[in-house]
């Protein structure tokens, strides 16, 4: 509940072997309900972070389901791709996955 003092959360999921894991659509439906629940007044941001390849329906429907659970911005984070350039810039120049609101 300490976050629930602030503007928002940046999930980070940790796996009982260590290292990290996929923030979920229903752990982030989990955390978007019980912020209604302690603070319906005012909004609370749920950042999601994930791998989108290129903007294509499918990466679409990806954000958008978390957007529907309740995340408020999507992080695209190709964390596992230490100094890989080409991919970033290849990824940048394919677009958002932004869906339609």
């Amino acid at each position: 509940d300490r976050a629930l003092r602030f503007d928002g959360i940046l999930p980070n999921v940790i796996p009982p072997g260590g290292g990290f894991g996929e923030l979920t659509v229903s752990a982030i439906e989990e955390i978007a309900d019980h912020a209604k629940d302690v603070i319906s007044e005012r909004r609370f941001d749920i950042v999601a972070e994930g791998n989108t390849p290129d903007a294509s329906p499918e990466s679409i429907a990806m954000v958008e389901e978390r957007r529907q659970a309740g995340a408020t911005w999507w992080i695209e984070s190709p964390w596992s791709r230490e100094n890989d350039f080409d991919y970033l810039r290849a990824r940048i120049a394919a677009g958002p996955a932004k869906p339609d609101r």
